[in-house]
């Protein structure tokens, strides 16, 4: 063999070694890419998942208050009056201990949630 085909052999090898590193690389470069698609998805599914929380977490502390809301116009209702006079009296409450009425009071605020809400 000459110098000139020996040399050409050498850069062949080299040629095909390259070859291989490049499909091995760009093999590599999509199954990274797949792999950040992947947690892409999932972030935005954990980011919608968070608002949704958020939301959730908002409209029970809006409940939250509101019930505050009801339960301090019902006391001061009743510390402002015998528990006859209340509009949320039942006919036992006046022979019973006050938390008899509790059931009903109950009833009464869980009503006012289902008509406000929309």
């Amino acid at each position: 063999m000459t110098v000139l085909q020996t040399e050409n052999e050498r850069l062949q090898e080299r040629i095909r070694k390259c070859e291989s590193e490049k499909l091995a690389a760009e093999k590599r470069l999509r199954k990274a890419q797949r792999a950040f698609e992947a947690e892409k998805r999932t972030a935005e599914g954990l980011k919608a998942n968070l608002q949704h929380a958020a939301e959730a977490l908002a409209k029970s502390q809006r409940i939250a208050d509101r019930l505050e809301k009801i339960i301090a116009t019902i006391t001061d209702t009743g510390a402002k009056s015998s528990p006859a006079d209340s509009p949320l009296a039942c006919p036992k409450a006046t022979s019973s201990p006050p938390h008899a009425a509790y059931p009903l009071i109950t009833h009464t605020i869980l009503l006012s949630f289902q008509i406000a809400e929309p």
